[in-house]
């Protein structure tokens, strides 16, 4: 592990300083290109339950991203690297049968999360360092599963003169649930196994169809088995279902932004005697607004209702953000390369700190 490390870090220097052309097309029309996302943060807070082994207050991230194209064939990948983890995140095959609908197998971003399908790993193409709290990954204390292995279905279609609308439809093996979280299926490791359907959806309007503004409907059903014996006494459950449903705005024009999405999580405790319903809602609002000078400041507000009844909920109360405000300013002061300053407030269910972060993030080529 320590020789792929130092591969992969002598591989980020060398595309610091000379960044990797796209192939070349050959005579099946074929191209792919790489983009290598960098990060490296500071973190200082008030308090001593946030765990320093977290991949987002890590010290540097290293994030590939590799894509290729040939005829109606398509691949892509996507290999993090951090000091606590080196994961293989995305890995898929695709097939574009008519323009703007493709069909994918692989391991593949839930599509029921509007921030982690936009945003994805690399820190530079989200304004704020963190994520909120319901977006979380699975190794960040996630609540949601955000990797299937499977089948993932988009397709992008006109409305009228200028708008269009979009659907995205997953269906794959989710996760499983130990002391140390959910966990997806891993394709650099040897998994727990008995990994069980998940199936989700997003269904957006695009009041541009080449824009990037968006706004719909979020959907998702997942099974997820309890293999920790420990963890399933104190759930009291063998299976954790959940169906997550909600609604996302991302509204984005020249100088202002504003990204948010509320969730609403019915979930189903059982075991082979009874089954246990619980529910709660989770949601963010994050402003952007874009000055001169490459400066971008923002501030989110995030929420939630009836977390701390949730026994769900409750194995994660160290971790998962409740309640939480931040506000920061972002620099792009040079060519793909940003510093970013982050203070926030958060609350979990046990407790409330304060929390200063900066980071340098940038992306190669």
């Amino acid at each position: 592990m320590r020789d792929l490390s130092r591969s992969i870090a002598a591989l980020a220097a060398v595309c610091l300083v000379a960044p990797w052309p796209a192939w070349p097309d050959d005579h099946m029309h074929g191209m792919g290109n790489f983009e290598l996302f960098l990060s490296l943060q500071g973190v200082a807070h008030d308090g001593a339950d946030l765990r320093p082994e977290r991949r987002e207050d890590s010290w540097g991230i290293a994030d590939l991203v590799f894509a290729a194209n040939r005829g109606r064939w398509r691949s892509m990948g996507e290999f993090n690297l951090g000091p606590h983890e080196q994961d293989m995140e995305r890995l898929q095959v695709g097939f574009e049968p008519v323009p703007d609908t493709l069909i994918w197998l692989g391991r593949f971003h839930q599509p029921g999360s509007a921030w982690n399908n936009e945003l994805h790993h690399g820190h530079y193409l989200q304004t704020a360092i963190t994520r909120p709290a319901i977006e979380a990954w699975e190794d960040e204390e996630g609540l949601v599963p955000q990797h299937l292995a499977g089948t993932l279905f988009e397709s992008r279609r006109p409305v009228g003169a200028v708008a269009g609308v979009q659907l995205s439809l997953g269906v794959g093996y989710g996760s499983v649930l130990g002391a140390e979280g959910l966990s997806p299926i891993d394709l650099l490791r040897t998994n727990h196994g008995g990994h069980r359907l998940s199936e989700t959806a997003r269904i957006s309007f695009l009041p541009k169809y080449l824009g990037s503004s968006s706004a719909g409907l979020l959907l998702g059903r997942h099974s997820t088995p309890v293999y920790d014996a420990a963890l399933g006494a104190m759930l009291g459950a063998q299976v954790v279902d959940q169906d997550v449903m909600g609604a996302y705005l991302d509204l984005d024009r020249e100088t202002w932004r504003a990204i948010g999405t509320v969730y609403y999580l019915d979930v189903v405790l059982r075991d082979a005697a009874a089954a246990r319903r619980e529910h709660f809602t989770s949601g963010y609002l994050q402003l952007e607004r874009r000055f001169g000078h490459g400066l971008t400041g923002f501030v989110r507000h995030e929420n939630s209702a009836n977390a701390p009844d949730s026994n769900f909920v409750a194995i994660h109360a160290d971790d998962f953000v409740a309640r939480g405000n931040l506000a920061g300013l972002r620099w792009d002061f040079t060519h793909r390369q940003a510093l970013t300053i982050e203070l926030s407030r958060l609350a979990t269910i046990h407790a409330t700190q304060s929390v200063a972060r900066i980071q340098w993030s940038s992306v190669v080529p």
